[in-house]
């Protein structure tokens, strides 16, 4: 229980305890609905695998070519993730085939896209979603909260006080069945892509490399699920959650160079 790891902490820290709380395990993880493990340390050991996106569509290792092109819009992460087979003018999608086994990522996703602008300045937003029905933490991105919901009743340590009674309030897992998860996300001002304090305009027509990482994550794609990687403009859930509501889309096209864009994953080394 959390509340026992907590107290062992605050024992050790504030009053000096000599128990065993500095020499357990670091991490307890949620891979799913009511799945957690225990592992000494956080991220778990990983191996780096590079996918790529490639002109039909797919999403694989290897060397890729040929090109695509989106405009910089403000949209939401549904809008932007949903039907990924389906030609969208302001997104590109890309789609692994269906995963043999299962795949953990844990860890800080990185990805570089090789890119030509026909304005100095675009928002570039990639999305890593896990394609495929299944009942899901509901919660993982801004605008759905933070995946728990209160139950009945309460969980009580010890002795409480008038300022605390020791009780707390009982959580369970949010979940949903839905046909995609948006997994992590990334995004970037090009203006920044040497330093986010010192913007520098790009110059129409010329080729960037840009390369930024994604938010952190531990997530289990699940045998049969795919990868999907998408590209995308303006995230309309974080310009309202982070970046609060002046942020707008540039309208700029944005010509991506497939054989210059790649996605590198911290997958967990099975076995």
């Amino acid at each position: 229980m959390w509340v026992d790891t907590l107290h062992k902490w605050f024992d050790h820290e504030l009053m000096g305890v000599a128990n065993d709380i500095m020499r357990r395990p670091r991490a307890d993880v949620q891979l799913g609905p009511d799945r957690w493990i225990t592992q000494a340390d956080w991220p778990a050991p990983t191996r780096t695998v590079t996918l790529r996106p490639r002109q039909d569509g797919s999403l694989l290792r290897g060397p890729s070519k040929g090109d695509g092109s989106f405009l910089d819009t403000k949209q939401a992460e549904l809008a932007m993730a949903e039907n990924p087979a389906t030609a969208n003018p302001n997104r590109l999608a890309y789609l692994t085939p269906p995963l043999k086994g299962a795949a953990r990522l844990s860890g800080t996703p990185t990805v570089s896209l090789k890119v030509k602008l026909d304005k100095p300045a675009a928002n570039l937003g990639v999305l890593l979603v896990d394609y495929g029905t299944d009942t899901r933490i509901h919660g993982v991105d801004p605008a759905q909260g933070q995946g728990l919901k209160l139950i009945d009743g309460h969980d009580c340590v010890g002795e409480g006080t008038a300022d605390d009674d020791g009780c707390y309030l009982r959580a369970g897992d949010n979940t949903i069945t839905s046909g995609f998860q948006v997994v992590s996300r990334g995004i970037i001002d090009a203006q920044n892509r040497r330093s986010l304090s010192r913007p520098a305009p790009l110059a129409p027509g010329r080729p960037y490399q840009i390369t930024w990482e994604m938010l952190p994550q531990d997530y289990e794609f699940k045998a049969g699920h795919r990868l999907g990687l998408v590209l995308t403009g303006t995230n309309a859930d974080l310009d309202q959650a982070v970046l609060g509501e002046g942020e707008t889309a540039t309208g700029a096209r944005v010509a991506v160079d497939l054989a210059g864009t790649s996605i590198a994953l911290p997958l967990v080394i099975s076995g």
